[in-house]
């Protein structure tokens, strides 16, 4: 019966295995040592000193023996170093090389038996598998090259001892010789920052360079990025020079004028020059209004304008801006209608929520059909919370241009083909900053044809903490 045609269980009971193999050899040395053992007994017995001949043939049989013992030790040693450590020596000389880098070592000891055998296809395996994952950590490292090589923002690894290892372009860009030196040292305290301001100034770099310089540390190194503001911190700089141009340069001397505009209207004159008076005097004031507006929008973008809430009746507020708003409805023949419930309590600033409504009521009565009425309503919310609500009955606003009338400088296009419609694009902008520092939420909602509601959200905390 041949090697292919045998039971699986004869096959593994035949498949030469390491542990077999240094079996049969301890086997072999275990029964030359009891032949030795008894051969030792049998002299060493007293019938077998009976003759003297007996004993020297004995002694003969003793050295046969033992030199038998020591030429089978020696073939076992031979065998085990054959058949055992051979094998084991080239897996340890290929480990050695696969350690030291070379990733195509493979054994292909496919004639290994049992044990050995399997680790060597192991280790084959092993090799493989790592060999795999290098060359994916180097594609990845590649791309990763690649992508830094052409990012638009600076970035840098700093080794041990505060070494540049690695710089981009855009790094080597922004900083001239060794000025990236200075980068570090003002992190040096605090290595893991976020978006910190760094400013680099002559004599270092020839102009100043403004940068928000990020970094973290991991294993011994920081990793730093950095991005050039020096175009937005210039930008800034001219913003508030033109902010302070618009305060200093312009609204002082125009309050000037108005009051001598005002000054010369207190006496006795012709009506056709009191009414050239009067359009200088509301073109100025409406001049001024718009600064104000303006500065105050900035001021809250800024951050630099708080709200100093306190508790107020949201009903005596509506009635407060319509107020202010009556001469202009009465020159527009629109009506102001104020349905707001009286004696309820919330938490806002009076000057910022007078001028939300004012706004809201003055855009109502602009946009609003002349001879029809403006409603300003009010009322407690099912969760607890307050809706203040401006409505009018003009040619609503295109639902393409609702998402953007609360930006700045938007306005919204008439309905009858002349345009846009007069004014700054401020008013809406002021009314949302307004409301998002009261943490109230502004809403519009229009439909052509069918008017403009504009709703105020006061959530159920200030109306709450006042009461």
């Amino acid at each position: 019966m041949d090697g292919g045609s045998r039971p699986d269980w004869a096959r593994g009971l035949l498949r030469p295995t390491l542990t077999r193999e240094v079996g049969l050899i301890l086997v072999l040395l275990a029964g030359v040592t009891l032949a030795l053992i008894g051969a030792a007994l049998f002299v060493a017995h007293p019938e077998g000193v009976r003759a003297r001949d007996s004993f020297q043939s004995m002694r003969l049989y003793l050295w046969s023996a033992g030199a038998a013992t020591f030429l089978l030790l020696g073939a076992g040693i031979l065998l085990v170093r054959y058949r055992i450590a051979q094998p084991v020596r080239r897996v340890a000389a290929a480990a050695r090389a696969l350690a030291g880098g070379d990733l195509n070592r493979r054994l292909n000891e496919e004639n290994l038996f049992g044990e050995l055998g399997d680790l060597a296809a192991a280790f084959d395996s092993m090799a493989a598998r790592v060999q795999g994952t290098v060359d994916n950590l180097a594609s990845e490292r590649d791309f990763t090259n690649a992508l830094l090589e052409v990012f638009p923002e600076g970035v840098a690894i700093y080794g041990p001892g505060d070494d540049l290892t690695y710089a981009n372009p855009a790094f080597r860009r922004l900083f001239s010789g060794d000025s990236w030196r200075e980068v570090f040292p003002c992190l040096k305290g605090d290595p893991c920052g976020l978006h910190r301001r760094v400013d680099i100034l002559p004599p270092l770099v020839p102009k100043p360079i403004h940068l928000r310089v990020s970094c973290v540390m991991h294993a011994g190194r920081i990793f730093l990025t950095a991005e050039d503001e020096t175009e937005s911190v210039i930008a800034r700089r001219r913003k508030a020079e033109w902010q302070d141009m618009l305060i200093h340069d312009v609204k002082s001397p125009l309050s000037a004028v108005l009051g001598t505009v005002k000054a010369l209207m207190m006496d006795k004159r012709p009506e056709a020059e009191l009414h050239l008076l009067g359009l200088a005097d509301t073109a100025g004031n409406r001049v001024v209004k718009l600064l104000n507006t303006y500065l105050e929008v900035l001021r809250m973008e800024s951050g630099a304008r708080k709200v100093e809430a306190a508790p107020l009746d949201p009903g005596e507020a509506c009635r407060a801006a319509a107020a202010l708003c009556e001469p202009l409805a009465r020159q527009a023949d629109t009506a102001i209608v104020v349905g707001v419930q009286i004696g309820a309590v919330v938490r806002a600033d009076p000057n910022l929520l007078e001028r939300i409504l004012s706004n809201l009521i003055d855009n109502a009565i602009k946009y609003g059909a002349p001879g029809r009425e403006v409603r300003v309503l009010g009322g407690p919310r099912q969760d607890g919370g307050w809706l203040l609500k401006v409505a009018d009955d003009g040619p609503g606003i295109p639902a393409e241009e609702l998402p953007f009338i609360f930006h700045r400088f938007y306005r919204v296009s008439r309905r009858d083909g002349e345009g846009r419609k007069g004014g700054t694009g401020l008013g809406l902008a002021f009314c949302r900053l307004a409301c998002e520092l009261h943490g109230w939420r502004i809403r519009a909602e229009s439909q052509a044809g069918k008017g403009t509601e504009m709703l105020i959200e006061i959530p159920a905390e200030a109306h709450d903490a006042a009461s």
